[in-house]
Parts: structure tokens; C-alpha cells; sequence
């Protein structure tokens, strides 16, 4: 892991006062166990300056992020073998009704 780029995505997401859409891959033990990473992603998950924020990340860790964001209540989906075509229609669908949707 580069530092120099760890430290630029921290302040790309420390920019962020609002936006349409913000895009987070992925948010990992080191953010959630170790506080190391992309420490500022959860910050701006948790700032809700969008209209609609989509995460990557592991299903051991699910739980524990939807714990942290409980209040915004999360929809998740889960990516697996026999859903992987459907979920980029679906996550278009997702973006697209959320355009109109007040910040």
C-alpha cells in the first residue's frame, strides 16, 4: 500500500461537502479493525453529504459497518455467483432513481 496514495484519498474524501454519487472501494479491516487506510471514508459515509453512496466491501465485515451506519439504514446487496449479470442493472436502476433526491 502506498502511503503518498492512502494520504491523497484521505483528502479527496476530507473535500467532499456534497455530491450525486460518492463511491467507496472498499472499505476493509484496515478502516474498520485497525483505523489505518482510508480512515476518512467512514467520515463521509457517516456526513451523508449525497444523494447516494455505494461501498464495496467484505461480507465478514457487514455487520460491524452496518452497526456504524445504522442511523442511515444501509440497503445491502450481496454480490455472489448467481446474481453477478443482474447486479449492474440493478445498481444503474439504484443510481438513476436516486438523481432527483434532495442532498
Amino acid at each position: 500500500m502506498d502511503k503518498d496514495t492512502i494520504a491523497w484519498g484521505n483528502t479527496c474524501l476530507d473535500a467532499i461537502s456534497r455530491t450525486d454519487l460518492l463511491l467507496i472501494d472498499e472499505i476493509g479491516p484496515l478502516e474498520l479493525i485497525q483505523g489505518r487506510g482510508l480512515t476518512r471514508a467512514l467520515p463521509a459515509l457517516e456526513n451523508a453529504g449525497y444523494r447516494l453512496a455505494i461501498v464495496t466491501m467484505r461480507p465478514s465485515l457487514m455487520e460491524s459497518l452496518k452497526n456504524r451506519l445504522g442511523r442511515l439504514k444501509p440497503s445491502i446487496i450481496v454480490l455472489d455467483k448467481e446474481n453477478r449479470d443482474t447486479i449492474p442493472t440493478k445498481l444503474f436502476h439504484t443510481i438513476i432513481s436516486h438523481k432527483d433526491k434532495s442532498l
